[in-house]
């Protein structure tokens, strides 16, 4: 997939031993999305609380996709 100019993606990737990796991409990685993705990375990176809402809510999607 080829980025516009104006956009930014991340790219989450999830190895053979469990491991995840978490990439951004952008052909400017200072415009405002570039900005933000690095923003979000960086807490799906750090922040323990927000992994473990991550977390959750895949729990609790599987949880739904199982009741249906």
């Amino acid at each position: 997939m080829e980025l516009k100019q104006n956009q930014s993606s991340i790219i989450i990737e999830d190895s053979a031993d469990g491991e995840i990796n978490v990439d951004v991409t952008s052909p400017d990685i200072k415009s405002l999305s570039g900005r933000i993705c690095i923003a979000i990375a960086k807490k799906i990176m750090n922040d323990e609380k927000f992994q473990e809402q991550i977390m959750d809510s895949m729990e609790a999607d599987l949880d739904n996709d199982d009741e249906s």
